[in-house]
């Protein structure tokens, strides 16, 4: 079915009193599909309904995809207890986002009952204008030294991973604390145990300060940062060397894009797991010159 038809047929449902099938058919939807469909209903009361039917996890990472007008009605209107499930299952940077469009008397309590560790990022990042790299960033991340060596860091990712849900670098640090390299997890895991990081780290990474503005970042980091990705994903062990050479004026700013269209781009990570597990056989057409 089409989104509309989606949309048209949960409200059926919902109207009918099948509640069993509405949650069924809300726990099938993508996030970005629920997100889009949420959006689309303008009865707030039968917004809430369907968005009561996702469990929390679910529940929030909708609630970071939704547009400005449903995720303000949802933050006005959802039970503080509710809330504070949502904001425990979201990463510093999606639950700083949240908060900072909530009065300030509220965003304590929440702080209060929050999990002390990301209440602490969380405080942390709200300090930064949210148009800066600072407004941005995720707390959640693995780093360590560079002598450190690679048995040592998986050790690290094992013991990190319920605290850092995506994990897709290794970040090479010095005696200061400085970011000194960067170590893809794919190449972790097929070096040598015992060798130290700083002999097989990516040297140079592309960093940003955090009062750097948001737009200054998309440039520098969108395409590098997606090569990365796609590199990891495809498992190609091509070597990607960040370049400052070429500056392009142009800034990913999803916000736009969100108001532009009313739906949500799904996240970079998402979408390149759609691309690999595409099982269009294209390498095929090639060699048959289709």
């Amino acid at each position: 079915m089409t989104p509309p038809e989606i949309t048209d047929h949960l409200v059926m449902l919902a109207e009918m009193g099948h509640e069993d099938q509405v949650q069924e058919s809300m726990r099938r939807l993508h996030p970005a599909d629920a997100a889009e469909l949420l959006d689309a209903i303008e009865d707030d009361d039968l917004r809430s309904r369907l968005f009561a039917h996702l469990e929390t996890p679910r529940a929030a990472a909708v609630l970071s995809l939704l547009g400005d007008q449903a995720r303000e009605t949802f933050l006005d209107t959802l039970p503080e207890a509710r809330l504070r499930g949502v904001l425990t299952a979201l990463e510093s940077d999606d639950a700083a986002d949240l908060l900072a469009e909530l009065p300030r008397e509220k965003v304590e309590r929440l702080l209060q009952a929050i999990p002390p560790r990301l209440s602490a990022d969380v405080r942390d990042l709200l300090r930064y204008d949210e148009e800066t790299a600072g407004g941005i960033m995720q707390r959640e991340f693995v780093a360590q030294p560079a002598d450190a060596t690679v048995d040592d860091a998986i050790d690290t990712v094992r013991r990190r991973a319920a605290d850092v849900p995506d994990i897709h670098n290794i970040f090479v640090v010095d005696d200061l604390q400085q970011l000194i390299g960067v170590l893809p997890l794919r190449l972790l895991i097929l070096a040598n145990p015992r060798t130290p990081l700083r002999n097989i780290m990516q040297v140079s990474p592309v960093a940003a300060h955090t009062a750097m503005d948001q737009e200054e970042v998309a440039t520098l980091f969108s395409k590098y940062d997606l090569l990365c990705r796609l590199n990891q994903a495809y498992g190609t062990g091509a070597q990607i060397e960040p370049s400052d050479e070429v500056r392009i004026d142009r800034t990913l700013d999803g916000s736009r894009f969100r108001v532009a269209t009313a739906t949500a781009p799904a996240r970079w990570d998402d979408m390149i797991a759609g691309l690999v597990a595409d099982p269009t056989p294209y390498n095929d057409w090639r060699r048959k010159g289709v």
